[in-house]
């Protein structure tokens, strides 16, 4: 007997629960996301919109949207969001809190994306337009042939010659689509590069800036170590007569650096002594041939990446003028 009683209590409870799974199905509102019908482009703002069944009204909702991309720019909690700044295809979803333990809560929409326009570079040539191969220049032709609304944009030398010949070559590369000219857009270059570039670029895309490896890359500035020394090679003060001894020394502002070796050169003259020492003595030309002797020397043993070169100028009389010049005692 109490074994049935038994049996009746678990039959009358599972039959208690499954009643109460049933009613609180028919308690949870439908959930759904609702997004645009077709293609976000750049630029666009996309709005997406829960779909929430009528027995909403019974709970106290908290909406919570997610996106892969983008910024969600207004409705954060409400029904209805605009998305900007989406870059990519995404999902967006939606999860809602407050329903009853065991209702769906979560929705999602796949939005589709357009990504924006780019420029392409088609072809760059280091040969004359004459001499540039006839299949390539077609191929750049049936390009911007094949897209109407796009424009070419040609990195050419300045030379009004040249830009004629590569205009001239493109409108009769397929004679059944000549290509006007006012599509053809040239741009000017820095360099001195005799590099020619084509880009097409269609509407709503950046034109390219600058020609695409067609300038040598930026050097970093050579910055001095701080403990270089200073330089300074002085020669005669006054003006020295053609054909006597003119003295120059070079003067390192760091006295305790050693094994340097210095290597001198002077544009007109002889050094008479002293080449590979701070000091020399060149002989000025005994003919008129120049009004002046710059005397350079090249050091070597200062610090990586020092100044080692440095410079001096000194003045020649003409031939039997009167002249007074300073006296050097040099190796004496």
């Amino acid at each position: 007997m109490k074994r049935t009683v038994w049996v009746l209590i678990f039959l009358l409870s599972v039959c208690a629960c499954a009643v109460g799974q049933s009613a609180k199905s028919s308690e949870c509102p439908t959930i759904s996301v609702t997004g645009p019908a077709g293609i976000i482009k750049k630029g666009e703002i996309a709005y997406y919109t829960a779909n929430i069944g009528a027995t909403k009204e019974n709970y106290n909702l908290e909406l919570i949207w997610g996106i892969e991309s983008g910024t969600i720019i207004s409705g954060q909690g409400t029904t209805r969001i605009g998305v900007a700044n989406v870059e990519r295809p995404q999902t967006v979803t939606l999860e809602v809190k407050g329903l009853p333990i065991g209702c769906p809560a979560k929705a999602s929409e796949f939005g589709s994306w357009c990504p924006a326009p780019q420029a392409e570079k088609l072809d760059q040539f280091s040969e004359p337009p004459d001499q540039i191969d006839k299949i390539r220049i077609e191929g750049i032709a049936a390009a911007i042939s094949n897209n109407p609304n796009a424009q070419l944009y040609i990195f050419a030398p300045a030379d009004v010659r040249v830009r004629m010949a590569i205009a001239e070559r493109l409108s009769k590369a397929i004679p059944e689509h000549g290509i006007d000219v006012s599509r053809m857009t040239f741009v000017a270059r820095e360099s001195k590069s005799s590099m020619i570039q084509f880009w097409l670029v269609p509407p709503g895309a950046t034109p390219p800036a600058k020609c695409e490896g067609c300038e040598p890359p930026p050097t970093a500035p050579t910055v001095a170590p701080a403990n270089c020394p200073t330089l300074e090679v002085t020669g005669p003060s006054g003006v020295t007569g053609r054909g006597t001894i003119m003295p120059f020394v070079v003067l390192v502002s760091e006295p305790r650096l050693k094994n340097l070796s210095f290597a001198w050169t002077v544009s007109m003259g002889t050094i008479a002594e002293g080449q590979g020492s701070r000091v020399i003595k060149v002989r000025a030309p005994a003919a008129n041939s120049t009004k002046s002797i710059v005397a350079t020397v090249t050091i070597q043993g200062l610090p990586q990446g020092c100044r080692n070169v440095a410079s001096d100028t000194a003045e020649i009389a003409f031939t039997g003028s009167r002249i007074s010049h300073d006296i050097y005692a040099l190796g004496q």
